[in-house]
């Protein structure tokens, strides 16, 4: 898996999370946080990314892993 972060455009710099999924393999977990990424953001970016690919992904809730965001690669 590698962070992929924006190169061009107005978010120069800031990840880029669907190009980040696109490098995560089955099974593999990227742990970010809220200060990095927005959590509704990944969520949706994990469920239409998954439509289109056929790729599952688990986003996790930052509450329950105190303030971390968990996103795994199920299928």
């Amino acid at each position: 898996m590698e962070v992929i972060k924006h190169t061009t455009g107005g978010h120069i710099g800031a990840i880029s999370v669907v190009n980040t999924l696109r490098t995560m393999a089955v099974g593999e977990q990227w742990t970010t946080n809220m200060q990095e990424v927005d959590f509704n953001y990944c969520q949706v970016c994990a469920s239409r990314f998954g439509l289109t690919s056929g790729r599952r992904y688990q986003v996790s809730s930052p509450r329950e892993f105190e303030g971390k965001i968990v996103i795994t690669r199920v299928e």
